[in-house]
């Protein structure tokens, strides 16, 4: 099933590269990498391809709602991969990016957490 997924959210973004669902589809594209790797930590090939998606949300779509979903999906990889400071510096940044969100509330308890646990 996620390659289909897959193959839809590639066609779409090869046909609408610029169009207004495109952070959706680089989004989403994101979560079906994310959990492939998920299933088979051995293989980085699809964290490699999540991260890109994540961060092409985060840099070509700064102000799109799924913005800040990409910044904490990239900080909850960080954590998964136990690189802490890379971990702090982005949950940091969505803290300080998007204030009044509901991820950052998210971010400022894993970062309490990882404070807690003396990871960072």
């Amino acid at each position: 099933m996620n390659l289909l997924a897959e193959a839809a959210f590639l066609d779409f973004l090869w046909q609408f590269p610029d169009g207004q669902y495109a952070a959706n589809a680089h989004y989403w594209l994101g979560e079906i990498y994310l959990v492939e790797w998920q299933a088979d930590k051995q293989n980085d090939m699809p964290l490699e391809k999540a991260i890109n998606s994540f961060s092409t949300v985060t840099r070509k779509y700064k102000s799109h709602h799924k913005a800040v979903d990409s910044l904490l999906k990239l900080g909850l990889i960080e954590m998964d991969k136990k690189e802490w400071a890379k971990a702090k510096v982005l949950l940091t940044e969505l803290k300080e990016k998007y204030p009044n969100s509901s991820r950052a509330r998210i971010a400022e308890s894993k970062l309490q957490g990882m404070a807690q646990d003396g990871l960072i």
